[in-house]
């Protein structure tokens, strides 16, 4: 039942983020100009590589939780989760030092048509809820997802989103001050902080983080797990730093109004991923057999999702964008080659979270370190080049180089080294899916771009997306006879 909760819950929250979001760019687009956009959007980017502070231990914390909670043993829960505790105070205290500290520097070199002063101050309430969940709540959120219980922060999130975003909109309409507008995310942080601390010590009051003894070898790798973070850093964040730097801010809002819609994408797998990988995580450490056997299935589902979603998007984002940026003109949205290159990228880092989890199941960061130093330089030096000689394209070009490189090098090492077979396994579901996707939009993709509002989009997505997904559905079952028939044996077992 967590596993139905936590995926019920996390689209929900998803549903209600993306719709609220998807009004609020907007009408900072028509309040302040896709400079101030751009602005905030490259912010937001600086602000998650202060989050590296977390060094790692988050996720090795949430791995090293999975065999003691199979075992419920709270004497080993209570051990690692001090250490935790222990390593987020220590850097805590650091992370609102490098707030401050960029928030003078930011707006000292930033020139938006804001003071020097209020630059400063929309910094700082931009950082400020980071740190108050940095400090007091990141370690409750680990627990909880090591333990299957992502529909607690799920249900948090959908009301505290709806009231941020049902804020901005309200203020954005009535006033154009920006500091009001910034504000509404502090007042939120606070809140989700007080209901997470009076919900564990109304549910793990056993839970002692001040007399028991941290167990600071459960965690210890976090510094190789340091490594692969810095490399998801860069990869989810170096272009738009890029573009701040050689191409300016309006350029940053052309990118994030794109890379938007199929972050969406990536969210809404995170959660769902999350929402099973509790399961998949325990099951790792009890059952290697039939981790094996599930892990295989929901492999071919996750895939076959990602690629019917990513589908659809590609197809209906530019007529969606051309209404969207309606009436802005400071500098051109539309253009036929970023769909591609972005949807290139979204496929190639959602396609690779299957393997990506294998490895941390397996704890192998230090043997797979190396595959993460290597993806960042990839990143880093061909976006850099590329970017000076091609402008966005070559940010872009980048990210999917970087990307290439470690989703092959990933399908490989957890098929060979922890699951021990042939990486045609995965391989095959790669290239039937991507046979269907180039199929569909060489056939479709010229019959989207005439819709002109957003009810045509909305009835002509729905009647694409249910044909596609059939489709996809049934080339998935053709090719993978495995998955209808584990579907009708967990049928069955549900009835006896």
């Amino acid at each position: 039942m967590r596993i139905f909760y936590n995926i019920m819950t996390g689209l929900l929250s998803q549903g209600v983020t993306f719709l609220l979001a998807f009004l609020i760019p907007r009408l900072f687009l028509v309040s302040f100009g896709s400079e101030v956009k751009g602005m905030l959007s490259t912010i937001t980017q600086v602000f998650a590589y202060l989050w590296l502070l977390e060094a790692g231990v988050g996720l090795a914390t949430v791995q090293a939780l999975y065999s003691p909670i199979s075992r419920d043993d709270r004497t080993s829960i209570n051990a690692i989760m001090t250490a935790t505790s222990h390593y987020y105070k220590k850097t805590g205290y650091l992370y609102f030092a490098a707030v401050i500290l960029f928030a003078g520097v930011f707006s000292f070199y930033s020139d938006v048509g804001f003071s020097r002063f209020t630059v400063f101050l929309i910094v700082l309430m931009q950082g400020m809820p980071n740190v108050v969940s940095y400090l007091v709540q990141g370690k409750y959120r680990l627990l909880l997802e090591a333990e299957g219980k992502s529909y607690v922060l799920n249900n948090l999130q959908t009301g505290l989103q709806f009231f941020v975003n049902f804020g901005k909109a309200i203020l954005l309409s009535l006033t154009n001050n920006i500091l009001l507008v910034q504000s509404l995310p502090c007042i939120s942080a606070v809140i989700q902080v007080c209901f997470l601390l009076l919900y564990m010590k109304k549910h793990y009051g056993w839970l002692d983080l001040t007399h028991t003894k941290p167990d600071y070898q459960a965690i210890s790798q976090k510094s190789s797990v340091l490594i692969h973070q810095i490399s998801g850093v860069i990869f989810n964040n170096t272009d738009i730093l890029l573009f701040s730097v050689f191409c300016g801010f309006k350029t940053v809002s052309v990118y994030t109004v794109y890379q938007s819609f199929f972050s969406y994408v990536e969210t809404l797998f995170n959660t769902l991923s999350s929402s099973i990988m509790f399961r998949l995580g325990q099951l790792f450490h009890s059952d290697r057999e039939q981790f094996i056997r599930y892990m295989d299935i929901y492999e071919t589902c996750y895939l076959m999702l990602v690629f019917i979603f990513d589908t659809v998007i590609y197809l209906f984002i530019l007529p969606i964008i051309q209404i969207y940026t309606r009436g802005i003109n400071d500098i051109k949205y539309i253009d036929v080659w970023l769909p591609i290159l972005f949807v290139f990228i979204s496929l190639l880092a959602n396609g690779k979270m299957p393997m990506n989890q294998i490895i941390n199941f397996a704890e192998q960061y230090s043997e797979t370190k190396s595959h993460a130093i290597i993806e960042a330089a990839i990143n880093i030096i061909v976006s850099f080049t590329a970017v000076i000689f091609f402008g966005i394209y070559g940010g872009l070009l980048g990210t999917i180089a970087a990307l290439l490189f470690r989703g092959n090098i990933m399908i490989f090492y957890a098929n060979r080294k922890i699951l021990h077979r042939n990486p045609l396994v995965t391989y095959k579901k790669w290239i039937i899916n991507c046979l269907v996707f180039l199929c569909t939009i060489l056939v479709v993709n010229p019959t989207c771009h005439r819709l002109a509002s957003y009810l045509d989009i909305l009835v002509w997505g729905f009647i694409y997306g249910v044909g596609i997904t059939i489709l996809y559905l049934i080339v998935t079952c053709i090719t993978q006879p495995s998955i209808p028939m584990f579907l009708y044996q967990y049928v069955k077992e549900r009835r006896n």
